[in-house]
């Protein structure tokens, strides 16, 4: 749009209220620092400054490690792209949004702003940034819609599960502190109530979508995967909304098809 600011501002309230028959999207952390690479190199700019940053960190006081918060922070780096993820992941943390100047040599060729919902405003370059940001999430919204719809029983001619898993890769959730710390997280869900019928050895939730009446079961069963399983309804909005708190509130993971065995 070449609308006004309020304007804009207006059009994302009309979305955010039309949940879940409208959704915004989600990038990853990884995903993020990904697209922000490819535009530096694709465009042969010397480098990308982060002027401004919105950034969320984990922070557990040392006698309560298990029970993390997440904190919202603003600043005013000044780094470039490679330095300032790095100074957020040292503090366990994550970007929301980022301003930066797409610098060749001394020159700064345009100042770019975007979000991890996929918000994208450019002062120069457009064609290039569109081309860096909108074509590629809009690519990754179209895979979303395909691996994430049909996955409730009722839409299974047979009413069989489909379930997704989160994949750490690693011994993420072996150690009881850490899936005391995933439960705590996954009661931070807004409008939503979670219900823990198992705790320990293994983990078994109970998700109820208050917005659409979407309904999972979320199991940890081993070291290194979170197993979400939809129920009778089971919408992609409220599948999306459900991962993407986890990768908020606890860890990010790789979204997979679940294989094999029973859940």
């Amino acid at each position: 749009t070449l609308e006004s600011s309020w304007f804009f501002q207006r059009l994302v309230a009309l979305i955010e209220k039309s949940y879940p028959q409208a959704v915004t999207t989600f990038i990853t952390h990884r995903r993020l620092r990904r697209l922000l690479e490819s535009f530096l190199e694709q465009n042969s700019f010397s480098r990308l400054i982060i002027r401004r940053a919105s950034s969320r960190v984990r922070f557990a006081q040392a006698h309560q490690a298990e029970d993390e918060r997440v904190i919202k922070m603003v600043s005013w780096p000044r780094l470039e792209l490679g330095e300032a993820f790095d100074m957020v992941y040292e503090h366990n943390g994550w970007f929301q949004s980022l301003q930066f100047d797409a610098c060749r040599d001394h020159q700064v060729l345009a100042s770019v702003f975007f979000t991890r919902q996929g918000v994208l405003h450019t002062d120069a370059l457009v064609s290039q940034a569109f081309a860096a940001f909108v074509e590629p999430v809009c690519k990754t919204i179209d895979e979303n819609v395909r691996f994430f719809g049909q996955r409730c029983r009722r839409s299974r001619g047979d009413l069989s599960v489909s379930p997704l898993v989160v994949d750490f890769q690693v011994d993420q959730v072996a150690e009881p502190d850490q899936r005391h710390r995933f439960i705590k997280a996954m009661q931070r869900l807004r409008g939503a109530s979670v219900s823990v019928l198992h705790g320990n050895p293994y983990v078994h939730l109970s998700v109820l979508d208050y917005y659409d009446g979407s309904a999972f079961d979320v199991w940890i069963l081993s070291g290194s995967e979170i197993t979400i399983v939809p129920q009778m309804k089971g919408s992609m909005a409220a599948i999306k909304r459900l991962i993407h708190h986890i990768f908020d509130s606890y860890a990010e993971g790789h979204i997979r098809e679940y294989e094999g065995g029973h859940v």
